[in-house]
């Protein structure tokens, strides 16, 4: 059976990946933990190793390509296991595609939906303001914001006595 190898991810960030140099090329028998080839992402350059026995049976991307991450990049597997029944594609599972629905010749083509407000002929006055409209910002927002005034001095009591 033969085993697919893709590229990893290197991070939450990393999108894609530039293959650097291949170690193995098509026919050579690895073993797991042989280095198959090297990749770079923006930061740092890896190695990736073979994590099972076989040969390798083809590569999809050539060297100083930039593939995206989990990604199907060479196969590893028997000699007789025959590689065309691999071929490059995402590892994870694809989004679902919308499908139109299916209507049988027996059944009638579906009728638009009714619009939920009856139309009216475009009005060219303003709009009228309702009565449930916030108000607007006050104009002078100086009475709003500004600091109260200080207090008033008070008068002068008539049982204090002066000193002269």
């Amino acid at each position: 059976m033969a085993t697919p190898v893709i590229m990893p991810r290197q991070g939450q960030s990393v999108e894609s990946c530039i293959i650097g140099k291949w170690y193995k090329q098509v026919g050579d028998t690895v073993t797991a933990g042989d280095d198959l080839f090297s990749y770079e992402t923006d930061k740092a350059t890896f190695d990736e190793a073979a994590k099972v026995d076989g040969q390798l049976l083809a590569i999809f991307f050539p060297e100083d390509d930039d593939v995206p991450c989990l990604t199907t990049v060479c196969v590893i597997g028997k000699a007789k296991a025959p590689p065309s029944s691999t071929r490059a594609v995402p590892a994870r599972p694809l989004l679902p595609q919308p499908q139109t629905p299916h209507r049988s010749p027996k059944h009638p083509p579906l009728k638009p939906p009714r619009p939920l407000l009856p139309s009216q002929p475009p009005s060219t006055s303003p709009p009228s303001p309702s009565p449930r409209a916030p108000k607007p910002w006050p104009r002078n927002r100086t009475s709003i914001c500004a600091p109260p005034p200080p207090p008033a001095p008070k008068a002068a009591s008539s049982n204090v006595t002066s000193v002269a």
